[in-house]
C-alpha cells in the first residue's frame, strides 16, 4: 500500500497573480488531484489555501500544521501541530514496509519540515518539532541527531520519497537543495518537480 501525504498542496493558489505561469500551476494541481484520487491512503497536512483537497480527502485524514520553534513563536510550516500529533499517530496505518510519498509545496521548505518529523517518527519512534514547551535542550538534541542521520545518508534509505512537488523560485532552489541534503536524499526518478517559471 502507498500512503500519500499532501502538504499544503494548494499553496499558493493565486500564484498566477504574482507573475507565475498559471498553466503550469493548473497542471500541478490536476496531477495532485489525480494522485489523491488514486491513493489507497491519502493524508492532508492543511494549508491556508487548501479548499479542493479539504473536499477530496476524508476529514479524519486531515491535520492542522504548525511548529513551535525554540523561541515559542508559532511557525506556519509543514509539521503536524503538537495538539494534533496523537490523533495523527492513531489514524496512520502501520507504516513499516509501506511506500510513503510526500507531495505538495514548497520543496525544501514545508515539505522538508514534515519529512523530518515523519522520519523521526518512523525511524526513531520519536515526536520531533513538538516545541510548544520551549525546550531548548530538546531542540538542540533533535538538531544533533538530524545532522548525524543526514551525514549518514539515512534519509535516502528511509522509504520516504517525494512525488509531485512545487519548488520555490529557481534561485531559492539553488540555495536550498544542496547535494547530500535532506531534499536531495528524498528525490528520486519518480519525483515530478513542477517548475513555475515567470509567465510570458
Amino acid at each position: 500500500m502507498t500512503i500519500d501525504f499532501f502538504v499544503h498542496p494548494e499553496f499558493h493558489s493565486d500564484m498566477s497573480l504574482a507573475g507565475f505561469d498559471s498553466e503550469n500551476y493548473q497542471l500541478y494541481i490536476e496531477q495532485l488531484i489525480e494522485a489523491a484520487k488514486k491513493s489507497e491512503f491519502p493524508v492532508l497536512i492543511v494549508g491556508l489555501d487548501d479548499r479542493i483537497f479539504r473536499q477530496l480527502i476524508p476529514q479524519n485524514n486531515q491535520f492542522v500544521s504548525a511548529s513551535f520553534q525554540e523561541n515559542s513563536e508559532t511557525q506556519y510550516r509543514g509539521e503536524i501541530h503538537p495538539l494534533e500529533w496523537q490523533r495523527f499517530v492513531n489514524v496512520l496505518p502501520t507504516l513499516d514496509g509501506q511506500q510513503v510519498m510526500i507531495h505538495g509545496s514548497y520543496l525544501a521548505e514545508c515539505l522538508e519540515s514534515f519529512a523530518v518529523q515523519l522520519f523521526a517518527y518512523l525511524r526513531l519512534h520519536e515526536h520531533w518539532h513538538d516545541w510548544i514547551d520551549d525546550d531548548r535542550g530538546r531542540y538542540s538534541r533533535e538538531r544533533k541527531s538530524l545532522v548525524a542521520h543526514l551525514l549518514n545518508g539515512d534519509f535516502s534509505i528511509s522509504g520516504i520519497r517525494y512525488g509531485h512537488v512545487l519548488p520555490p523560485s529557481p534561485t531559492e532552489m539553488l540555495v536550498r537543495v544542496k547535494p547530500g541534503g535532506i531534499t536531495y536524499q528524498l528525490v528520486d526518478s519518480n519525483t515530478i518537480v513542477h517548475h513555475l517559471g515567470s509567465a510570458r
